[in-house]
């Protein structure tokens, strides 16, 4: 056995929101194979995007604990609650910001838990998501946002710990305060990758060193052994590669005009349901899942259930249809898509997780990161633009994942092996310096 090494994983989210979920299990596994292949001992920490004081902490590691109970759970280095009256939170927020800077000043006097578990690490490892994106124009505002969610890297550069920032996406940073902050940090990381290439590029602009690309590592996430997906499939009476999962999120495309959104949403959830109608009238599948894939107790406007009961009021094969709005941890989230047809997933972790299940997936991109992720299986053909939903476009694809299941599902399981051996050779190095 070889030495101890103290390994403190950072960025955790919520375990409400199960694409963070999975991205955590699949460092977390990735650390235990390398631990097993290596014959050594790893201790891990995990730090937490929300502070002890927030509500949000409270059940945000409630199955990553059940899954993992040798992993210590820690809050947030900083405050991430204050109250919301002016201008009683301005003055909050000034004393954060003051006693932020003394933490990083004298790191030995803070009482947070998450900042003994990185003083006391070996390594620190950012896992992935969509964190580090700033596009408030103003710079202040914009600057304190960035300091806020970069204190943590800042914290660990403090304490010369090395980092390494492992799959994430990056940008855009319309701000030059913003900009100086990510660059300090890009520069100092001992190691960055980003999920798709276009955050690479982005990377690359800022002044990045030592970077490349890696998939997102809720390809490395382990399935669990049991019988929850089968419960499920049992108590809502469905048969296996027999019915068809949709996902679904709220969206306000960001990129369109204000005065668009309202029927760009409207046209989005119609499409769905027509889709999703089309599937069981043309007997492609005799049931359609609509998943909850996040419950939104984390962050109300991640609440799946309102558009996908949306989408169920306005399906003509509603009574074909189940709405499954249980609390799953990913692993069986992604054991219970697997176990379908096919998977139509508007949140790309969906589609993650249906590929790592076994089960093929038509991509409904709403930011550059699903084509990314779909590039990377070699599977770009299977994405839709959320904005510019083309029915008969989707339901031709729809036809070839049915009809090419077998050879597509092959294909992403011989890329995702060599995915995971990627990510695992990287990290490897990491806690290797």
């Amino acid at each position: 056995m070889g030495s101890k090494k103290r390994v403190t994983v950072v960025d955790a989210y919520h375990d409400s929101d199960r694409g963070g979920a999975g991205i955590l299990a699949g460092v977390i596994d990735t650390l235990h194979h390398i631990e097993n292949e290596e014959e050594s001992d790893i201790a891990i920490d995990v730090v937490y995007r929300f502070s002890d004081g927030d509500s949000r902490f409270a059940d945000a590691d409630r199955h990553t604990s059940v899954r993992y109970p040798d992993v210590q759970t820690h809050g947030q280095t900083i405050s991430t609650s204050w109250p919301d009256k002016f201008p009683i939170n301005y003055i909050y927020a000034l004393k954060m910001v003051l006693t932020s800077l003394v933490v990083l000043v004298l790191p030995q006097l803070s009482k947070r838990s998450g900042v003994h578990a990185i003083r006391n690490s070996d390594y620190v490892i950012s896992k992935g998501g969509h964190f580090y994106q700033f596009q408030d124009n103003n710079s202040l505002r914009s600057y304190f946002s960035a300091y806020h969610k970069l204190y943590t890297l800042l914290l660990t550069i403090r304490l010369q710990k090395p980092l390494a920032i492992v799959s994430h996406s990056f940008g855009p940073f319309n701000n030059y305060a913003a900009r100086i902050l990510i660059k300090y940090v890009l520069r100092h990381a001992s190691y960055t990758s980003a999920r798709e290439v276009r955050s690479l590029d982005i990377i690359e602009q800022l002044g990045g060193d030592r970077y490349n690309l890696n998939a997102d590592t809720a390809f490395a996430m382990d399935l669990e052994v049991n019988e929850g997906a089968k419960k499920i499939i049992n108590e809502n009476s469905l048969t296996e590669k027999d019915f068809a999962v949709l996902t679904a999120r709220q969206w306000d495309f960001p990129n369109y005009d204000r005065a668009e959104v309202p029927q760009l949403y409207d046209d989005y959830l119609s499409e769905m349901a027509e889709l999703a109608d089309w599937l069981v009238a043309e007997e492609y599948v005799t049931n359609i899942a609509l998943v909850v894939h996040n419950n939104g107790t984390h962050q109300p406007h991640e609440d799946d259930s309102k558009p996908v009961n949306s989408i169920c009021r306005r399906m003509n094969h509603s009574n074909s249809t189940i709405i499954i709005d249980d609390d799953l941890s990913p692993q069986t989230q992604s054991e219970l898509y697997g176990k379908s047809k096919l998977m139509i997933g508007t949140r790309m972790h969906s589609a993650i997780f249906s590929f790592v299940g076994g089960a093929p997936a038509l991509a409904i991109s709403y930011t550059h990161k699903t084509e990314g992720i779909m590039a990377m299986l070699g599977l770009s053909r299977y994405v839709v633009q959320i904005g510019t939903m083309n029915r008969e476009k989707a339901k031709k694809r729809l036809k070839e994942i049915i009809k090419n299941r077998e050879s597509i599902t092959n294909q992403s399981s011989e890329r995702i092996t060599i995915l995971k051996k990627e990510l695992t050779s990287d990290i490897k190095s990491h806690i290797s310096q």
